[in-house]
């Protein structure tokens, strides 16, 4: 039963990167009965995580949130605190797509302690850029610089170029924002060198749109 699950698991996340979010909401189900079947809380818990980060992608938030919920209860009973970092991850991000900037916050905080407790560098690096982001929001642009950079820091560690531009433009955001414009240039120019190793329309279009606001201020 545990091959099968497994075997179910892995099909819904190969359709979930394909977009097909139907059926791989199916396997996952699917994955969840036998895994249910083996009264198995880890996996089941693991399930849930998957099929709420999939309603996130179809923006779905209320729906995600109750498997997230359910995955973070699993969790628990299985001991394996360890795994709550994606549900508390994904929590987070529904909260920040909600505008509940505080209580996305904390939510990235728990997630951050423990991939920091995992040694997961991808995942961490990623979420001091999303805390950047949120005090970037909040107005509070030293902090949010604080942690952009950290993310900027541990990206270099694992060669995320893509992730790299993402937080370089952030932090051109970010002194937008606080009315500082010139210094905006070199993390737009950085974040152009990161682009062109690792293309990504989303993010050409952000950085676009942010060299766009630089020559509007700085003339």
């Amino acid at each position: 039963n545990r091959g099968l699950g497994n075997v179910n698991l892995n099909l819904g996340l190969v359709y979930s990167n394909m977009g097909d979010f139907t059926q791989a909401v199916k396997y996952n189900e699917i994955a969840l009965k036998y895994y249910t079947e083996l009264n198995n809380p880890l996996l089941i818990g693991t399930v849930f995580n998957n099929i709420g980060l999939i309603y996130i992608r179809q923006r779905t938030f209320n729906k995600a949130k109750e498997y997230l919920d359910t995955s973070l209860v699993y969790l628990k009973q299985a001991g394996a605190t360890g795994s709550m970092g994606d549900p508390l991850l994904n929590l987070a991000i529904i909260e920040g797509e909600r505008n509940n900037n505080e209580k996305s916050l904390q939510l990235y905080l728990q997630a951050l302690e423990i991939f920091l407790a995992n040694d997961n560098k991808v995942k961490a690096g990623s979420i001091y850029n999303n805390i950047g982001n949120i005090y970037t929001n909040l107005l509070d642009f030293a902090n949010a610089r604080k942690y952009l950079e950290r993310s900027i820091a541990v990206k270099r560690e694992v060669f995320d170029t893509l992730g790299l531009a993402t937080s370089y433009v952030n932090i051109a955001t970010n002194y937008r924002m606080a009315k500082k414009y010139k210094l905006m240039r070199p993390y737009l120019d950085t974040c152009y060198m990161f682009l062109v190793k690792t293309p990504s329309a989303e993010i050409e279009v952000y950085y676009y749109e942010e060299f766009f606001q630089y020559f509007m201020f700085t003339g």
